[in-house]
């Protein structure tokens, strides 16, 4: 920054004169403070140049998403919400204790996409779950976070209505088993009504090759 004093100039003279001793040889040498002031402010304006050449690219990324995301078609992005909806359903079915839980649009949940980008579900048990984006893309987290919570009315009653389902079935079974054979399915069956593993010959099967886990 100091090459501007080697100017030839009257404005650049009068400044060398105020910030610099002037030697006997007729040469000019900055003092010390000013030197280092000068420098800094040198140091400082390059790097707020360097961020705001760093904000700008990130400004056009930004707004490039929001355009592409604006350009997508509802029915793309309902049918994106969708296939993630099913797959969470599918990944996370032991944790949610349930065999075959796969959620279906109308049935167990209402999908809404608004005209300002906005999408949100409306679970059966009367619950709002906000969606919010990710790089671009709808996320299922509070999704999950609602099902996972174990306070929804409308899982609850999945978990009961599959547990009567496999009652039925079991019961089926153990009116064709041996009354020995037909208690022990039926208690394991209560004890584990969601895990219980059903023998591939059960009128031939003793109470030991019965597997409570799944």
């Amino acid at each position: 920054p100091l090459e501007l004093l080697e100017l030839n100039s009257s404005d650049v003279q009068d400044i060398r004169k105020r910030i610099c001793f002037e030697l006997e040889n007729k040469t000019f040498v900055v003092k010390p403070g000013i030197k280092s002031n000068l420098q800094y402010l040198h140091d400082l304006f390059c790097k707020r140049m360097d961020e705001h050449v760093k904000d700008i690219k990130k400004k056009t990324k930004l707004s490039q998403a929001t355009q592409e995301s604006a350009t997508e078609h509802p029915d793309d992005i309902k049918a994106f919400i969708l296939r993630s909806i099913k797959r969470c359903c599918s990944d996370n079915q032991d944790i949610l204790k349930l065999r075959d839980f796969q959620l279906q649009e109308t049935e167990h949940f209402t999908l809404s996409l608004t005209d300002d980008g906005k999408a949100f579900i409306i679970c059966k048990c009367g619950e709002k779950i906000n969606l919010y984006k990710f790089r671009g893309k709808f996320q299922l987290s509070n999704f999950y976070r609602h099902y996972k919570a174990s306070s929804c009315s409308m899982l609850e009653n999945l978990r009961k209505e599959e547990e009567e389902k496999n009652y039925r079935m079991l019961s089926a079974i153990a009116s064709t088993l041996p009354p020995s054979d037909s208690r022990t399915l039926l208690l394991a069956s209560a004890q584990n009504p969601n895990g219980l593993d059903i023998p591939n010959s059960p009128s031939t099967s003793s109470p030991t090759e019965l597997s409570t886990n799944r």
